[in-house]
Formats: C-alpha cells, sequence, structure tokens
C-alpha cells in the first residue's frame, strides 16, 4: 500500500507537493524541519536543472543532521508539452535510516521544477 505525503516549502512554496511513498518510510519526510525542506528543495531545483541523467545534487543540515540526495534518471517531454524529469531522492537521518523516493517534476512556464505525483 502507499501512501501519499505532503511537504510545505517555505522559501519555495510553488515546490509544496505531494509524492507517493511507501508507508514504512513516511517517517523520513513527515519529520522533516523547514530548514530540511529548503535544503532538499533548492537540491531538487539545481539537480534537475543542471545534473545529468545518473548525476547526484546532495544536502546536508548540520542544524538536524538529516542530509539526502536528488539523482535525475530520466528526461522526458510530457504530453503537454513540458520538460520532466523523473528523479530518485534518498533522504538519510543521523541514525544511519534511509528512505529513498522515485518521482518526477515537470518544469513550469517560470522555468522552475515542479513536483508531479507518478
Amino acid at each position: 500500500m502507499r501512501v501519499t505525503a505532503c511537504v510545505a516549502a517555505v522559501v519555495f512554496p510553488v515546490l509544496s507537493g505531494c509524492a507517493l511513498i511507501q508507508p514504512d518510510s513516511s517517517e523520513f519526510y513527515g519529520d522533516m524541519s523547514d530548514s530540511d525542506v529548503q535544503l532538499a528543495a533548492t537540491a531538487m531545483q539545481a539537480g534537475l536543472e543542471d545534473r545529468p541523467d545518473g548525476d547526484a545534487e546532495s544536502w546536508a543540515n548540520p542544524e538536524t543532521g538529516r542530509q539526502g540526495t536528488i539523482v535525475p534518471i530520466k528526461t522526458y517531454v510530457s504530453d503537454k508539452g513540458y520538460f520532466c524529469r523523473r528523479y530518485r531522492e534518498q533522504i538519510e537521518l543521523p541514525d544511519g535510516m534511509h528512505g529513498a523516493t522515485l518521482n518526477d517534476a515537470c518544469r513550469n512556464d517560470d522555468g522552475v521544477w515542479v513536483w508531479r505525483t507518478i
């Protein structure tokens, strides 16, 4: 069974969105601090804009000990003509536990990458 977890980005409100995740990994996303979300959102924008498929964009928050990576996997054009990328996001907790999700994001008319539920 899958559940939907929503993350609201403080600095990048356009990135607020939802991603399908496995129930056992929801703890990795539900407890993210505002600074975790800001760092993850910045890494998502940079990774999807600048990294080739397979090349990771990393972030780390020394305040919380959380860290993560965004790895673009596939670049494509949506049925509505938008550039999109499938990517793998991994979050790691200070205790070594980690979770990963597969997401899609598309570049909107303003050039910002926005989550898209797959």
